[in-house]
């Protein structure tokens, strides 16, 4: 519960800097709200700069910065958090996206071409920023945290099916 959940390489055109501020006015409503960052470290400059922004919003009792995990472990993590966050301004597709709908699990995300096309335009599957800044991805993360009760995980796992390999392919 109360668990937000990044996945993927912590480098900067990933919007690390983004979720962390946006985390920070979100938490700020919801004190008891955790973020789990699970990842390669692309830069170990960018790594420290993503630990000092966490200091510096009084953010370290509640981040943490985990190594990449094997797809069991992203499994795990997924099953247990509450909300998946995708703040990348930049993606081509997005699977990870479609990883977390496929595991039952709504998404905040950053709008970018392959996952605005995963969510959609109806909410059903979770909320889009109007854009990757900081305060439209903690308003986005806020609207979906709202309505997390309301999120079907069945209808998630539907959704999730429509980007397999096989379904993409025939389209």
């Amino acid at each position: 519960p109360d668990e937000l959940l990044f996945v993927g390489n912590r480098k900067a055109s990933k919007g690390i800097e983004s979720l962390l501020r946006a985390f920070a006015t979100v938490r700020a409503e919801h004190p008891s709200l955790r973020l789990r960052l699970i990842g390669g470290i692309a830069d170990e400059a960018e790594e420290q700069r993503g630990h000092e922004l966490t200091a510096e919003l009084d953010l370290a009792s509640a981040v943490r910065f985990e190594p990449a995990a094997d797809r069991a472990g992203v499994a795990a993590a997924m099953a247990r958090a509450t909300l998946f966050v995708h703040p990348s301004p930049r993606e081509t597709f997005g699977v990870v996206a479609a990883e977390a709908l496929a595991a039952g699990l709504p998404v905040a995300a950053a709008p970018s071409s392959g996952v605005a096309e995963i969510l959609g335009e109806t909410g059903a599957f979770g909320e889009l920023a109007a854009s990757g800044e900081p305060a439209a991805v903690a308003d986005a993360i806020a609207r979906a945290l709202a309505r997390r009760a309301a999120f079907d995980p069945t209808a998630l796992r539907r959704r999730a099916a429509d980007f397999s390999p096989r379904a993409v392919a025939e389209r």
